[in-house]
């Protein structure tokens, strides 16, 4: 478990999971990120649950936060 009392991830993110990093970290909801990518809203929320799984967070809140932290390099 890192300082911030995330778990470091057992498997690692898809490219596809890294691209959600910055929208997911500005607090963007599924339809704004489907638009921003191209995508459906359904297909981020997939890609929104499976993150959640591998950075072992229980809310999106807590997600988002990982992002964040993920884009400045605060953790690991």
């Amino acid at each position: 478990m890192s300082k911030d009392g995330y778990r470091m991830p057992a498997k690692p993110f898809t490219d596809k999971h890294k691209e959600l990093f910055p929208y997911l970290a500005q607090g963007m909801n599924y339809a704004e990120i489907a638009r921003a990518l191209g995508i459906t809203p359904m297909s981020v929320r997939q890609h929104v649950d499976r993150m959640m799984d591998i950075a072992k967070c229980t809310e999106l809140a807590e997600l988002e936060t990982f992002c964040k932290q993920q884009i400045d390099g605060k953790t690991t």
